[in-house]
């Protein structure tokens, strides 16, 4: 069986995917596709958990009450014995598609990712794909300070360097990617590029063909939870409200507090000075011996509806900041 790992970037676009893929899972492993529930349903990031290569304190860990080695042992254990017995279930299926942001945020070493590829294999996993979209790095800043701030965090200046511990692994991602590649394969990696300023459907389409799903018979209206910007104003207020309030992230934890907002206060999100704009285009990722950049496939999702002048833009970002070491 195949094993499709789509793991992000963060502020990709995620969200969206792995709520359609959860709500069309039966139609999908009726076209032979499963998408898991044991890892568990929408995103996979059990998986991502169980490759930690050692304990390190990590949210997602304390959330699940894992507070030592012998807690991430046992967890690994349990969560890859119900996958397991998913894919043994599974016989139509002729590939598995995983789907979590946190594989590549998570998992920010070497071993990490070996712990990951030899999870898959004791699970009976041979086969894989590692998709990946990446984005335009002061989008992705901007786009996750900006969810930080509505669940109550105070984000100052600081937030915005590059080298900041919430989103360093994430834009650096060059230097993860090459782990991935060094891991997987080259050939492995399906890297494209987030379809900036583009209509919503462009994201899921360009996900679907490169996963080879037929979109026939799918559910692509349903009312899947999409992480809604808010307008600067409100998260201006809302981060004095955080500054000043340590109760501030138990309220903000409500989802009825949190729909609430996205639905009275929606906007662009969070606005970038020169500063930031500076700080962010001037980072330059530390290059890795063996890494061939003139294999990487690198897709755009417009690359059949806009003119080779208008994706080569696109790409343009990319390029630089690959080349650039």
């Amino acid at each position: 069986m195949k094993t499709i790992l789509h793991i992000g970037l963060e502020k990709t676009g995620t969200t969206s995917v792995q709520q359609l893929l959860k709500a069309n899972r039966a139609a999908l492993l009726a076209q032979g596709t499963l998408i898991p529930t044991s890892l568990p349903p929408g995103n996979n990031f059990y998986l991502a958990m169980a490759s930690f290569s050692s304990f390190r304190p990590d949210g997602l860990l304390k959330a699940e009450g894992i507070k030592n080695q012998g807690d991430l042992d046992a967890f690994r254990r349990k969560t890859l014995g119900n996958f397991q017995t998913e894919l043994r279930g599974a016989s139509a299926a002729n590939q598995v598609l995983i789907s979590s942001e946190h594989l590549q945020s998570r998992l920010t070493t070497l071993e990490d990712i070996q712990l990951l590829k030899a999870n898959l294999e004791s699970v009976g996993l041979k086969e894989f794909e590692v998709l990946v979209y990446l984005r335009e790095p002061i989008r992705i800043a901007l786009s996750h300070h900006s969810m930080a701030i509505k669940k109550g965090v105070f984000v100052d200046e600081s937030f915005f360097e590059p080298n900041h511990p919430r989103v360093s692994q994430i834009l650096g991602f060059k230097a993860s990617l090459e782990m991935w590649q060094q891991v997987f394969g080259i050939e492995s990696l399906n890297v494209r590029l987030y379809p900036e300023g583009a209509k919503p459907s462009a994201l899921i389409d360009d996900f679907f063909t490169a996963t080879r799903i037929s979109q026939n018979g799918l559910n692509l209206n349903s009312d899947a939870k999409r992480n809604v910007n808010l307008s600067l104003g409100a998260l201006q207020i809302l981060n004095q409200v955080n500054r000043t309030s340590k109760e501030s992230g138990k309220s903000l934890a409500s989802m009825a507090f949190f729909d609430r907002l996205e639905r009275h206060v929606p906007g662009k999100g969070l606005v970038a000075d020169q500063k930031t704009i500076e700080s962010l285009h001037n980072t330059k990722p530390k290059a890795t011996s063996g890494f061939e950049q003139r294999s990487l496939r690198t897709r755009h999702p417009c690359s059949k509806t806009r003119s080779n002048r208008a994706c080569r833009s696109k790409r343009h970002w990319l390029w630089m900041m690959w080349l650039a070491c």
